[in-house]
């Protein structure tokens, strides 16, 4: 980052900016390090530099980073060569990022430069920089990144700026919550010198993720930020109420919520479909592409899950009906031979199947023996996570049902509580291969379809 030279005529004015500057943050932030200061980044610095123990949860894509680890660290710098901080984020790329934005400063902003005097030195890398001037002998760095569950023995910090440590990866399974939280408690807070400062700056994931774990400890001093309030934009001049409530009509209202507006209540409820959400067709639209998801079974005892292939269609609309479900419990070589028939049956253009464990052999087999358009599909979120994000399709009425699917209306709407979530699999692995098809296929246009004996309905 490079300004144009600021000239200060004058010894005592120059002395005079480096104190406003020292003193308040605000005039530090806007006219050395040039960032637009809005009433919530001010509120966000504000809260940081007046109290030790943090979190500060903001919306995505808000600025909080920019104030309350970038500019922050920069400030701290400003005050005191010899500090000693940590920056921490959920990845080590991540953290090294944020590193990058201080040293483009630090070696190129004329405006800081001038007034406080050289910055770089021989001793910078990657993930760490030591600052020129320093008179303390330290094996810290004056900053150091680190991603989440890095390890920081032997090393001891001034100030830990914790930024969007929390990701949908360790804030998806109660393991990797878990994970997280002993990392933090145990390999992190040990790092922070008794007269140091934490600040934990983020994003809500889930309603017990790590900064939910913070909030109920009671020994951070918490603000929350929200995205929309009282039917206003938090930041108007960049993100306007209307692109705000576009943005939640794409996402869906529970994942809005947790990244937009921090509250975690829709998330809690548990309820992630809803009956008034669904709607029924009587004939579908004609012309539609075809895809189907396959969830196999592992066993045909009664137990066991079932084998679900489903088939749906997307219109030009993005709109997506389901169109038939074959349900039922089969032996390794019947599941083979239903895929075959399906697909004979409807032409798809992908069909998804799920590989992460014992499928895998299934989806090679077909891939062998057949010419069937197969997709392997790796899930890496767990089911809540990956029914939030299909949640949104159904809020934003794009899916239509058949009127007998009822038991696909009642998996849904007691997910996931359900006995079973292998509709929902077949459902969320069909709409993928529809999202991830890039290349146009011929497609039959059906000028009839019918659901009469031997037609798919299957075995509910």
């Amino acid at each position: 980052m490079t300004e144009e030279p600021v000239s200060y005529p004058s010894s005592n004015k120059q002395l005079c900016v480096k104190a406003l500057c020292l003193l308040d943050p605000d005039y530090f932030l806007g006219n050395i390090l040039g960032y637009q200061v809005e009433p919530h980044h001010r509120a966000i610095h504000e809260h940081i530099t007046r109290t030790k123990k943090t979190l500060d949860l903001a919306p995505r894509g808000f600025g909080k980073s920019t104030i309350g680890d970038i500019g922050y660290c920069l400030w701290k710098i400003a005050q005191n060569r010899n500090v000693r901080i940590l920056i921490v984020s959920n990845t080590q790329g991540q953290a090294e990022a944020f590193l990058r934005e201080i040293k483009a400063h630090l070696e190129g902003n004329t405006r800081l430069i001038e007034l406080f005097g050289r910055f770089s030195s021989d001793k910078w890398t990657e993930s760490e920089l030591s600052v020129a001037g320093r008179t303390i002998t330290s094996k810290e760095a004056t900053l150091t990144a680190l991603g989440a569950s890095g390890s920081v023995i032997t090393k001891h910090f001034d100030v830990i700026i914790a930024d969007d440590i929390v990701d949908f990866e360790n804030a998806r399974t109660e393991l990797q919550r878990k994970k997280l939280s002993e990392w933090y408690r145990t390999a992190l807070l040990p790092t922070l010198e008794p007269h140091g400062e934490l600040h934990v700056i983020g994003t809500r994931y889930h309603p017990n993720d790590l900064y939910q774990e913070l909030i109920d400890s009671l020994q951070y001093s918490a603000q929350v930020e929200r995205a929309i309030r009282d039917n206003q934009s938090l930041w108007p001049a960049k993100f306007s109420i209307e692109g705000l409530l576009q943005k939640k009509a794409e996402l869906g209202s529970i994942i809005f919520d947790l990244q937009y507006q921090n509250n975690i209540t829709l998330a809690k409820q548990g309820r992630i479909f809803r009956y008034e959400w669904m709607q029924f067709y009587d004939v579908p639209p004609q012309g539609i592409k075809i895809y189907q998801g396959c969830d196999l079974a592992i066993s045909e005892k009664e137990t066991a899950d079932y084998f679900v292939l489903m088939t749906i269609g997307a219109d030009l609309n993005g709109n997506i009906y389901v169109l038939d479900i074959y349900r039922e419990r089969l032996s390794f070589k019947a599941q083979q031979e239903i895929v075959r028939l399906k697909a004979q049956q409807w032409q798809p253009v992908a069909i998804g199947i799920e590989i992460n464990q014992y499928q895998k052999a299934l989806a090679q087999e077909l891939i062998r023996t057949t010419s069937l358009p197969i997709k392997e599909l790796q899930t890496v979120k767990d089911k809540v996570a990956r029914a939030q994000r299909r949640s949104a399709l159904f809020e934003n009425k794009k899916v239509y049902l058949r009127r007998d699917m009822t038991t696909l209306v009642d998996e849904l709407c007691l997910f996931p509580d359900a006995a079973h979530d292998d509709l929902f699999d077949a459902f969320d692995f069909a709409v993928t291969v529809n999202e991830r098809a890039n290349i146009p296929s011929q497609v039959p246009n059906f000028t009839s379809i019918s659901y009469g004996a031997g037609g798919g309905l299957g075995v509910y």
